[in-house]
């Protein structure tokens, strides 16, 4: 069996960004595409910062797997190259797979055709949080509401809780490879 390990990198204090969200992130999130797939549920959580999660079900096996997500317009505008840093816990309820983990992908891209992807990536979790530090530089110029992040549900049957969820515009103010960033390596 292959366990995912997570690596938290440690960063200085970042500058003042520009949230792409009006709001918490966690309850800018819809659940959107074929809906009947999955549900959702805004919870309150002492524990979490915040104080809230938002708890996601797949109820059954969907394909491909962008079928039915969770997704958020961007509320900011974004420029080509800005440095971007998405930030989220998670952790697994119950999930059928055979390691006991729920998988999710994260996504920013455009908000329609093309859907130009900036960031496709990963995210798994046992029943432990996991904290995710994801930057990465805008595809293309979007203006405020163009641009959209999304979580793919369709990884099979499972519960899982996102919490702490933000997506921070950074511009030019610091370099990508400054911001935090979640490893990930095989044991």
């Amino acid at each position: 069996m292959t366990t995912l390990m997570l690596v938290m990198t440690l960063s200085s204090a970042l500058p003042a960004g520009e949230s792409l969200f009006k709001g918490p992130g966690i309850r800018a999130l819809v659940l959107s595409g074929e809906t009947a797939a999955a549900k959702t549920e805004l919870a309150s959580l002492t524990g979490v910062p915040g104080g809230e999660v938002l708890r996601i079900t797949t109820l059954r096996a969907i394909e491909p797997p962008w079928a039915v997500q969770v997704s958020a317009p961007s509320t900011g505008p974004v420029r080509k190259g800005d440095a971007l840093l998405a930030r989220f816990r998670m952790r697994v309820l119950s999930a059928r797979r055979e390691s006991g983990e729920a998988l999710t992908q994260f996504v920013f891209e455009r908000g329609a055709e093309p859907f130009t992807k900036a960031i496709v990536t990963m995210a798994t979790s046992a029943s432990a949080w996991q904290e995710y530090s994801i930057p990465f530089a805008a595809a293309e110029d979007l203006p405020p509401g163009g641009g959209q992040v999304c979580f793919r549900l369709g990884y099979g049957i499972q519960t899982f809780e996102l919490a702490d969820f933000s997506l921070v515009n950074y511009g030019s103010l610091i370099k990508l490879t400054d911001l935090p960033r979640t490893a990930m390596s095989y044991r």
